[in-house]
């Protein structure tokens, strides 16, 4: 039977935080001079999620960190993550919600 997560609201936002700050970094061209910012920003924000205090009554696994995923891109505010795919060769962006089927995080597993 597969778990079930109920995860606190303020964790969803930090995590949603993640995936808006993810995606602003991915569609920025090099050489941009914010990429710094949203590096340390994302570092920053992924340190908050991994040092939650959630963390320290349920496990951390990857099966967790895919349903945390998965809350905050349906949760009220939520916005999918960019797909980025090789394209001739070429590393290709494509903009939130426009991936195919097999888009991150992966479902049915």
């Amino acid at each position: 039977m597969a778990k079930t997560w109920s995860f606190p609201t303020d964790l969803i936002q930090l995590k949603q935080e993640s995936i808006r700050t993810y995606n602003a970094l991915s569609t920025k061209p090099l050489p941009c001079p914010e990429r710094a910012e949203l590096d340390e920003r994302l570092f920053r924000l992924s340190v908050r999620i991994g040092d939650h205090p959630y963390w320290r009554e349920h496990p951390r696994s990857p099966a967790a960190r895919v349903a945390l995923h998965r809350a905050a891109v349906a949760a009220p505010g939520g916005e999918p993550s960019v797909e980025k795919r090789v394209v001739d060769g070429r590393l290709t962006t494509l903009p939130p919600g426009t991936g195919t089927a097999w888009q991150y995080p992966p479902t049915g597993r």
